[in-house]
Formats: structure tokens, C-alpha cells, sequence
């Protein structure tokens, strides 16, 4: 009997137990929404002094990523029909996306059969972090500027590619306003801090406004892109600073602005970047300014090879060209993983007989098929390196043309218009002798001329002789072309000199007083004869 009393009691305990844990009914009340900034947050435990409750919230998790990491599980007593309880935390910002809220479930158990659910809100604030603006301070982002790489502005992105962004801060407001700070980071949408950096300080006078630039290159962890967007913030905050400004003067004021930007990270591409050239990195525009290099020495040129999408590439290869240095080179790199890169490294010899000029060297990348690596926006994985080549020994040939400009006749000014042209690339100056023209004619021009001629440039150049009388039939002088004691060309040029048709003439005016004379003593001779032919015949 005892035993059975016994047992009956127990269950009596138990049944007690389970119809208090519906009377006692412990809640929480207060829940409020979790500032990710702070370390913790507080509730109240309601319910009957004594009673037990144990509490676990669930870590926020989003893609892997821990926002929110709750303490352990939280076990209490009651004091008094109403405790606070102080549940603290560690968030983490970097992930969260500015002004979305992020769920978690509480469970609280208490007693053997009951336990509750709430839902604990955790939200970040936005980029301003939820400052006033009194002093109508504006921030705005105006443009946005892909400088290099294959995206579009404010359209799309592609990882690596270098991003200029232009800020406008305005002050709108009727105060001045100082310290002005300007700060700017990128998030991935799901909340993954990519970069972020702070800009000068200032101020600003009322109705005042500055502008702010800076560039973002899309090249840290860019895996994080993988099906993300990104989201560009910007904050400007201040100090009001204005006797005016009444009970607002030494007031924080500030604002923030957004931008989304589409990620591009699904195309087959493969690009290549942070080109250096014998170990000078190329700029923006893959142009190796203030360096040249030497006709005959082997120049290294270093480049990353990027595969900036989510599939891995096998059989990569680059190929380098260029038709006057006389390089069609297959570079071969093998697989390349996702979001991953691998190096090239190639060594070139550069011709020694070639002319001292900028040169551009043709850089393609190519898939397993040989093709070369295009994008969805019709991007091609193609790029022109520039460089300087200097200390060659080549002279560039001047081509020579001729060309009759007047009479050609025996004694009479000859003149030949001879037309110099430079094919080269580069300035050139040359001297433009005459020779192998003293038989038959007399030089009236300049037995030497300097030309200066820029790249393609055509000049003429008129040669004036002064022919023999008795210079008649085929007759030859040579154009040379010199540079220095140098004679780059020379041209033989042909004339055919006829005889005059006005020499007779010519003489006649030119002797009229002579041949009168020798007319007038004619006419006297045959007067004279005459008169003596009539007195001998009578």
C-alpha cells in the first residue's frame, strides 16, 4: 500500500506540474528589434516566481554567412513575476544589406510539456546610420565611369574591372555646415562588405557644393560576386556651425545615396590584366608612356590571366601578334579555375632592322577551340599593348617622282618639278642635291635643298636650268636624296631637248644693226655694179 501511495503521489506531482505549466504560462514581452551595432538587447520574462525557463535563440544566417551569433542557451529562475533579461550577441555589419530586415526564432521552454516561439528582428541601418538632417546637407551619386574592363557604368559590372565614381555633397540648407566627412562602401546584395573607404573632410558654406572622386577596382575576392549584385553607398555627414542655426548649431547632419549596379559572373570569359612590360606596369590604356625600349633587345612582358566566371576553363591559351615585328607566338596557359587566375610570362626578341616608332602589340585570348573569349555584351578578350621602340639604325627610303613643267627646247629655261615623299612613320629631314647635269645645262636653282617632312608628308621641289644652245636629243641629271654625308636614293631623270625654232630669229633681233649695215653694203655693191655695167656698154 505504501508503494502504491507512493506511486499515486508522484503522479499526483506530475499532474500537478503539467496543469501549473498551463496556468503559470511564463511569456516574454518587450522584443524588440536587434540593432546589429550593439552587443545586446533586453526582454522581459513574465510568470511565477520560481518557475524555470530556458531560452535559445537561432543564429541569423544568410548564404553561410553568420549575421547574428547568439549566445548559448540562456536558462533562468524567476525573482519576481517580471525579470529583464539581457541577451547579448556578436553581429557582424560587414554582411548585412543596408535597411533589410533579417530573421531569427526564439524558443523558450518552460516546464516539461510547453515551450513558446518569437520572432527576434534583426535590422541594419541604413548607410547614414539613421542620422538627422536639420542642415540639409545632400549627398549624390552622379556618375559612375568604367575606366577599364568590359563593364558598362552604371549598367553592369564584370569582376576586375576599375570603376571611377563622382560624388556631389550640397549644402541645401540656410546654415553652414563643417567637418563635413565622406564615406563610401560596396556590398555584395546578400550584404558582403567588397570594399569601403573614407574620402577628405570639409565644409561647406550655405548654398556651397563639392565635388568628390574616386575609383573602385573590382579585384578583391571576386568570387563573392558569384550571382550577386552590388550595391554602391555613399554618406555625407557634418556639424551645423552657424550662430543662426539656433538650438541646431553644433548638430550632426548627413545624408546617404545608393546605387545597384547588375554583376555579370555566368559568361564563359577569360581576360587579361595588371599587364607589365620588361617590369614596367602598364596603365588604364595599356600604353607604356615615359619608357621605350630598344631595337634588337628582348623585352618580358607579365600579365594575370583571370577567369572571372563560375566555371572552371580548360586549354587557355594567349596569342601575341604583330605583323611588322615579325611575332605570331601561341602562348599556351592550360586550365584555369573558377574565379581563379594563372600567369603569363612570355619573352620576346625584338628585330634589330626595323624603324624607330610607337608599335602596338595585339594580345588575344583563346578557349580549348581557339577562339577567342567573348562575353554576353559582345566584350572580346582582346587587347592592344602600346610601346615605344627606339635606337634603331634603319633609314627610311624616300620615294622620288618627276615631272616636266616646262618647254624643253635648246637654249631655253628647262624646269622639272620633282615631288619628295617621306613613307615612313616618324619626321625626317632631308637634303635634295642635283648632279650630272653640267654637259648640256646650266643650274639656275640650288645645287642643294633641305626638306623637312613629317610622317606621309609629300613636298615639291622645282629645279630651274639653263640649257646650252647647241644641247639637242636625250639628256639626264640625277635627283639624290641625302640624309647627312648619307645618299638614301637617287633618281636619274631623262629630258629630250629639241632644237630651237627661234634661233634665226632670235638672231636677227638680236643683231639688226649688223645685218642692216651688211644690207645697206649689199644694196651698194649691186648698185655699183650696175652703173658699171651700163657705162661699159655704151
Amino acid at each position: 500500500m505504501k508503494n502504491k501511495s507512493l506511486s499515486l503521489g508522484v503522479v499526483g506531482v506530475l499532474a500537478m506540474l503539467f496543469v501549473l505549466s498551463f496556468v503559470s504560462a511564463a511569456t516574454i514581452s518587450g522584443i524588440q528589434t536587434v540593432d546589429p551595432y550593439a552587443n545586446s538587447f533586453t526582454v522581459q520574462l513574465n510568470g511565477l516566481v520560481g518557475e524555470t525557463a530556458t531560452i535559445d535563440i537561432n543564429d541569423v544566417v544568410v548564404n553561410g554567412n553568420t549575421l547574428v551569433d547568439f549566445e548559448a542557451t540562456i536558462t533562468h529562475t524567476l525573482t519576481t513575476v517580471s525579470d529583464t533579461i539581457i541577451i547579448d550577441y556578436t553581429a557582424y555589419p560587414t554582411y548585412f544589406q543596408y535597411g533589410k530586415t533579417y530573421s531569427s526564432i526564439m524558443e523558450m521552454n518552460k516546464g516539461l510539456l510547453s515551450s513558446t516561439n518569437y520572432t527576434i528582428n534583426t535590422k541594419a541601418k541604413d548607410f547614414c546610420e539613421n542620422c538627422s538632417n536639420a542642415g540639409n546637407l545632400k549627398i549624390t551619386i552622379e556618375n559612375i565611369n568604367v575606366v577599364s574592363g568590359f563593364g558598362d557604368d552604371d549598367n553592369y559590372w564584370y569582376p576586375m574591372d576599375e570603376v571611377e565614381i563622382e560624388l556631389t555633397i550640397e549644402n541645401d540648407g540656410n546654415w553652414d555646415i563643417k567637418s563635413i566627412d565622406t564615406d563610401w562602401a560596396l556590398y555584395t546584395t546578400d550584404g558582403k562588405k567588397i570594399a569601403d573607404d573614407e574620402l577628405s573632410t570639409f565644409k561647406l558654406k550655405e548654398g556651397d557644393d563639392k565635388t568628390l572622386k574616386f575609383t573602385i577596382k573590382l579585384d578583391e575576392d571576386i568570387s563573392d560576386f558569384e550571382g550577386q549584385d552590388v550595391i554602391l553607398y555613399a554618406k555625407a555627414k557634418g556639424t551645423i556651425s552657424d550662430n543662426n542655426a539656433g538650438t541646431h548649431d553644433n548638430e550632426e547632419t548627413g545624408s546617404s545615396d545608393s546605387v545597384q549596379v547588375q554583376m555579370i559572373t555566368d559568361d564563359n570569359f577569360v581576360i587579361l590584366d595588371n599587364f607589365e612590360l620588361s617590369g614596367v606596369e602598364l596603365d588604364n590604356t595599356l600604353t607604356l608612356e615615359n619608357y621605350s625600349v630598344i631595337c634588337g633587345e628582348e623585352i618580358e612582358f607579365l600579365a594575370d590571366v583571370w577567369n572571372i566566371q563560375s566555371d572552371d576553363e580548360q586549354d587557355v591559351s594567349v596569342n601575341i601578334y604583330n605583323k611588322e615585328l615579325g611575332i605570331n607566338q601561341k602562348i599556351e596557359i592550360g586550365d584555369v579555375d573558377a574565379f581563379d587566375k594563372e600567369d603569363l610570362n612570355v619573352k620576346i626578341k625584338l628585330p634589330s632592322k626595323i624603324e624607330s616608332k610607337w608599335y602596338s602589340l595585339l594580345f588575344e585570348v583563346l578557349d580549348e577551340d581557339g577562339d577567342i573569349f567573348e562575353n554576353s555584351e559582345d566584350g572580346v578578350s582582346s587587347y592592344n599593348v602600346k610601346f615605344k621602340i627606339e635606337g634603331c639604325n634603319v633609314k627610311v627610303i624616300p620615294l622620288i617622282s618627276a615631272e616636266l613643267n616646262s618647254e624643253a627646247e635648246s637654249g631655253k629655261d628647262l624646269t622639272v618639278k620633282t615631288i619628295i615623299t617621306n613613307p615612313g612613320n616618324s619626321e625626317v629631314t632631308y637634303n635634295v642635291k642635283i648632279s650630272e647635269y653640267s654637259e648640256w645645262a646650266e643650274l639656275k636653282t640650288s645645287e642643294n635643298t633641305e626638306i623637312t617632312l613629317k610622317a606621309g608628308e609629300s613636298k615639291e621641289v622645282e629645279i630651274s636650268f639653263k640649257t646650252n644652245k647647241n644641247a639637242v636629243g636625250d639628256k639626264f641629271f640625277n635627283v639624290e636624296i641625302l640624309s647627312g654625308d648619307e645618299v638614301l636614293a637617287k633618281q636619274p631623270v631623262a629630258v629630250t631637248l629639241e632644237k630651237s625654232t627661234t634661233q634665226v630669229k632670235d638672231f636677227i633681233v638680236n643683231n639688226w644693226k649688223l645685218i642692216g649695215i651688211i644690207l645697206l653694203n649689199l644694196i651698194l655693191v649691186i648698185a655699183i655694179i650696175t652703173v658699171i655695167v651700163k657705162i661699159y656698154r655704151r
